[in-house]
């Protein structure tokens, strides 16, 4: 049978690769198919074997200069075939490492990678990888989603006590409150009270990019300038973007954080309704209001729970052996000379506080 032949047969499978020797009559004949992303091509054939060279998918875009072979990278690769895990897609920058040099020594690679068995992805088939640009490291972040579709929730908005001392607020403040406004007393300071705040909102939100930093716009920002590398003269500019970006943001998060000391040394913390709402609500959310006993029954009640916890630690801590008498304790203690304390040790520790 002659290769065509095998392929005919095949043909309904959409093989991406093949090759082979014909066959002599009625014996031999070697065919190589293959269904995989591997980039796969023949590189000998005779009528007793055909020698292929495998490649994985986009091998040769896995490095920016530097060496194309990495040392084990043959042994990594038959241990995870052997394992049979499988690639994780990613999405973002491919490259994952960097020396941060300067061209022509630069050099990107793509190190960090996830793999996953047959069982993962059939119990998350929607996983992925998401590779974060470089910020400080030289290691990109990478992040694993079971998910599939990502989820950004926004920090709710809170006015910061600083935002007060700035001599806008209090004129905003001033020209808001002079705001004629038609109803009751109360009506009129709730009214003016949201309107307020939707100002001193709209204020702070229009003026943070002259003393904040907007971690998600720079991660998005470096993230598209990663996706554009593709040979080193384009990854030198996305190492200098990096460190660019990372200095400025670094000197005003250090110039806040200087800021933010002397005004809690200077002022303190204030114990706000708001602080107070959230350390009850934590409260609320790590209390234990129902047990399961051995049982099964459940138990309510902060006293029936403490009980229950207090016999659950005694069966897990009592001891199978039996206890020596008293005597042969106190003759233990003496032979080990242990220290002891003084008369007015003792009269100060007893002493009321």
């Amino acid at each position: 049978m002659s290769v065509n032949s095998v392929v005919d047969l095949f043909k309904s499978s959409n093989p991406r690769f093949c090759c082979g020797v014909d066959a002599l009559g009625l014996s031999g004949g070697l065919v190589v198919l293959s269904w995989s992303s591997f980039g796969i091509t023949c590189i000998f054939k005779s009528p007793n074997f055909v020698l292929c060279n495998i490649v994985e998918p986009n091998g040769s875009s896995y490095y920016v200069a530097g060496s194309s072979t990495i040392q084990g990278w043959d042994d990594f690769v038959n241990w995870r075939i052997s394992s049979q895990l499988l690639d994780i897609p990613y999405s973002g920058p491919k490259f994952t490492w960097t020396n941060k040099r300067e061209e022509p020594h630069l050099i990107l690679e793509r190190l960090d990678r996830g793999y996953m068995t047959n069982d993962w992805f059939m119990s998350f088939p929607d996983t992925k990888i998401s590779n974060q640009p470089f910020i400080a490291s030289d290691h990109a972040a990478i992040v694993l989603d079971t998910e599939g579709i990502p989820t950004r929730k926004n920090r709710p908005y809170q006015i910061e006590n600083w935002c007060l001392e700035f001599t806008e607020i209090c004129d905003l403040i001033d020209r808001t409150w002079r705001i004629p406004c038609q109803g009751s007393p109360m009506f009129t300071l709730s009214r003016k009270l949201v309107l307020l705040r939707l100002k001193i909102r709209g204020w702070y939100l229009r003026n943070k990019k002259l003393w904040g930093v907007n971690w998600r716009e720079l991660n998005d920002n470096l993230s598209t300038i990663g996706l554009m590398v593709k040979t080193i003269a384009q990854g030198g500019t996305y190492i200098e973007k990096v460190d660019e970006a990372y200095s400025t943001a670094a000197i005003k998060v250090k110039s806040w954080k200087q800021r933010m000391k002397e005004r809690w040394v200077k002022e303190g913390d204030l114990p706000t309704k708001l602080l107070y709402s959230r350390v009850k609500a934590r409260q609320k959310k790590n209390e234990v209001l129902t047990l399961k006993n051995h049982a099964g029954q459940w138990t309510e009640g902060q006293d029936q729970v403490q009980d229950l916890v207090v016999q659950s630690l005694k069966q897990v801590f009592i001891s199978d052996q039996d206890l020596p008498p008293d005597d042969e304790l106190d003759m233990v203690l003496r032979e080990l000379d242990l220290p002891q304390l003084s008369q007015g040790n003792v009269s100060m520790l007893e002493r009321p506080f």
